[in-house]
């Protein structure tokens, strides 16, 4: 939630509006882990392995991003999102060569008069 509460966009919504995003993309409260006893303990480590872990973890950085996209959509419909392809660069040509592309590639979108989510 730290994240969401980061962006300029976030605290502009309504609250009905940001719960429904976090609906729609599963983010939201965790439900709480039942602990308390050794059986307790045993069924919720049955029903949340520590191996799913790790993968819960990436979907929601995923998620994080499709409820970013959500809000912007929401708040400014025009925006376009502009994804900075992935790159292994070895020199200041090359940085410079890739930075001149993504810029290009987002002024297109800007002079537009459209806003650009990275």
């Amino acid at each position: 939630m730290q994240t969401l509460d980061a962006w300029t966009e976030w605290p502009l919504l309504s609250e009905e509006e940001r719960q429904q995003i976090l609906s729609q993309y599963g983010l939201g409260p965790i439900s709480e882990l039942k602990i308390g006893t050794d059986e307790e303990l045993l069924a919720t480590l049955d029903a949340n392995p520590i191996s799913s872990w790790e993968d819960k973890i990436s979907a929601s950085q995923a998620r994080v991003v499709k409820v970013r996209e959500a809000t912007m959509k929401l708040r400014t419909p025009e925006a376009v999102r502009v994804s900075p392809p992935p790159a292994t660069l070895t020199s200041a040509d090359q940085v410079d060569a890739y930075l001149t592309q993504l810029r290009t590639a987002m002024m297109k979108h800007i002079d537009a008069g459209n806003p650009v989510v990275v």
